[in-house]
């Protein structure tokens, strides 16, 4: 007998465009997240998963059926992994730069470039978080090659270039054991790619390239430019 703002006051400032949408155009909301307080627990943040269905008769919406599940733990956890994952990365960011100090502040600027490019593009939120991860440490097989090597404000030697061509794999090598729910592995063994099949470790061409790996050698180059 109670109305749903009386059921669930807490989150119907958020829910309310949400209902109101179905019942004037009579279209599902699914698996919609929300953040909204709660009474009950005052100053922590709450989050909650939304489903909402119109109920119709006779080709007519009489109502709106509504399931709202408090998802706090579980969203929480994914935010602690996050910022878990996102720690360990910086921190391998800059262990690549103690080696290579000549390119200081470059993995940084070709995430901003990536992930721009990657919302331009439409990308959906889980896609562009992978490729600014996976830009973050584009490099770090750089870390078994001799600093020498990568230090040396001389030409290189032929096998030298070699060595220095297998740090894409290297970097997907130290990092595949990890789950960051999208494949920055990949990525990371990739950017070197090129669509007409010039690039390396090993001369993929065109859509054998994954997107995000191209995503990162455009705005790689971009930034060495």
């Amino acid at each position: 007998g109670q109305l749903v703002f009386q059921v669930l006051p807490d989150i119907w400032p958020s829910l309310e465009p949400l209902y109101r949408h179905v019942l004037t155009t009579g279209e599902a909301g699914l698996d919609i997240d929300i953040e909204a307080p709660s009474a009950e627990d005052p100053g922590h943040p709450h989050y909650w998963l939304l489903n909402l269905y119109p109920v119709t008769v006779e080709a007519r919406v009489i109502g709106i059926g509504v399931i709202a599940v408090d998802i706090s733990e579980r969203k929480l956890a994914e935010l602690a992994r996050v910022k878990l994952t996102r720690a360990a990365v910086d921190t391998a960011a800059a262990a690549i730069e103690t080696r290579d100090p000549y390119t200081a502040g470059h993995q940084n600027r070709v995430a901003i470039i990536a992930s721009t490019i990657a919302v331009e593009m439409g990308l959906d939120a889980n896609e562009i978080e992978g490729i600014d991860l996976a830009a973050r440490i584009h490099d770090l097989g750089k870390l078994r090659i001799p600093a020498d090597i990568l230090t040396r404000p001389a030409p290189l030697l032929p096998e030298e270039r070699e060595l220095i061509k297998v740090h894409p794999v290297v970097g997907a090598e130290l990092i595949k054991g990890i789950d960051f729910g999208s494949p920055v592995a990949e990525m990371i063994a990739q950017h070197h790619e090129r669509l007409d099949g010039s690039g390396y470790p090993h001369g993929l061409h065109g859509d054998e390239i994954c997107l995000g790996a191209r995503i990162i050698a455009v705005a790689d180059t971009a930034d060495a430019m």
